[in-house]
């Protein structure tokens, strides 16, 4: 399985139209880490490719709230 950096390093020249589902998996505040931390990867300069192709998503509510609450900013 791919680290989210090797992935995004492998699949930054893939085709635009493809979208990605991203399910953290960690919950409380590990998930909100975890979520934090692949934001901080995707606005890094190298992965502009991917810009507004990842959907995130939890099972925990805790996550999903914050992730919605970033989301409408």
């Amino acid at each position: 399985m791919l680290k989210f950096e090797e992935f995004l390093s492998r699949y930054q020249s893939s085709r635009t139209s493809v979208f990605y589902l991203v399910d953290i998996k960690e919950t409380g505040e590990a998930g909100i880490i975890a979520f934090n931390k692949a934001v901080e990867f995707l606005q890094d300069e190298d992965y502009k490719t991917f810009n507004n192709r990842f959907i995130f998503s939890s099972e925990d509510s805790d996550v999903k709230d914050y992730i919605a609450s970033v989301a409408l900013k």
